[in-house]
């Protein structure tokens, strides 16, 4: 039921997949609509060094990097084996969080990397800092800019990372990157103000 719900709310961003939609964030500062792709090759499971390949691969180099890109629903990226995988829309919860076994329907024991792409549209220029929940590991860009590299293995609750950015007036185009090792596999990003608070007028494009 929540995938034919989500389905019906994004069929006018579908008609209109040409255009970026806007969303507010939520009352808690998270994000609520992400455009999402994977799952990526990455190593072997419960792996978390070097030999998580895929966390260190950049596999946008077609859109021009991890650090240019600006993916929109239906592109595709190519694996070495022949194989694509799509961007597509998706939901998070209403906690923020992007559940990634749930969105991609894989087993939770097998390896991969997922993007998770949107725009930060900002009616000022502010401070900001974003709270980024992660299982397991994740890389974060914001303005073409690699903001945050934390490769771990963790759960979605057991750590908070938080990074100051400075937000332009206009649009701030955010990617993460998440690892999975095994188990349950997900993010979670709040964009709070200086004072702990959602910040200011901000809202999120796809």
């Amino acid at each position: 039921m929540k995938k034919i719900c989500a389905l019906l709310f994004l069929l006018p961003i579908m008609a209109f997949s040409a255009q970026w939609e806007s969303f507010p964030l939520r009352e808690n500062g998270t994000i609520s609509v992400w455009t999402v792709a994977g799952p990526l090759p990455n190593g072997m499971a419960r792996e978390h060094d070097q030999n998580c390949f895929g966390y260190f691969k950049d596999y946008l180099i077609e859109m021009g990097g991890e650090s240019q890109a600006l993916p929109k629903e239906m592109e595709m990226i190519e694996v070495e084996n022949g194989d694509t995988v799509t961007w597509e829309n998706a939901f998070s919860e209403k906690s923020g969080l992007l559940d990634f076994v749930d969105i991609f329907e894989v087993e939770k024991e097998s390896p991969g990397v997922a993007y998770a792409f949107c725009q930060l549209i900002s009616p000022i220029e502010q401070k900001v800092i974003l709270k980024i929940r992660s299982n397991d590991g994740v890389r974060v860009w914001l303005n073409q800019e690699l903001i945050h590299d934390h490769h771990v293995g963790r759960t979605i609750d057991s750590q908070e990372d938080r990074i100051a950015v400075l937000l332009k007036k206009g649009v701030n185009p955010l990617l993460a990157k998440v690892d999975q090792g095994g188990g349950a596999w997900g993010l979670v990003v709040k964009v709070s103000g200086e004072n702990g608070r959602p910040a200011k007028e901000v809202s999120s494009s796809i």
